[in-house]
């Protein structure tokens, strides 16, 4: 089906992969939202560190990764072993479940993960996105999430 000439875009999974000056529009925007509709919001930054040698994947970590969160969430890369994710709804608590969800296909990579949540740890978009880069987390072989402390 065409509409005026032009054919649809492919129906696609997953976020949406932006650039980072959008992203951070995006948090602008949402926290705010957030405060007034009374919703949870988080920023998370993962930082893939893939083993010398192996095989690096074809897709961006960022596409990969946008793939196995909510089409209302969305995704930037920061690089090309990293991204930032703003996870819409997702409180604290939901937190390691999405991001064993996401990293699972990727079991001989290490990750680092920082982590900021609205309202619980941060109340401003600024607050947010610079708390979430400093914390870091690292998943555990129990795939679960060990706190290794804040980034220099």
């Amino acid at each position: 089906m065409t509409v005026e000439g032009r054919t649809p875009a492919p129906f696609s999974f997953g976020a949406r992969v932006v650039d980072a000056e959008l992203f951070r529009l995006l948090v602008e925007f949402e926290v705010p939202k957030a405060q007034r509709l009374r919703y949870p919001l988080s920023v998370v930054c993962l930082q893939a560190a893939f083993a010398t040698g192996a095989a690096r994947p074809s897709d961006s970590l960022a596409s990969m990764v946008a793939q196995r969160i909510r089409g209302t969430d969305v995704a930037a890369a920061q690089g090309p072993e990293a991204v930032t994710l703003l996870l819409i709804d997702a409180d604290v608590p939901a937190l390691p479940g999405i991001i064993r969800r996401i990293v699972s296909d990727f079991e001989a990579t290490r990750w680092a993960t920082g982590a900021a949540s609205y309202p619980k740890s941060a109340n401003t978009a600024e607050a947010l996105l610079e708390q979430a880069g400093r914390t870091s987390f690292q998943a555990d072989e129990g795939n679960g999430l060990s706190r290794l402390g804040p980034r220099a």
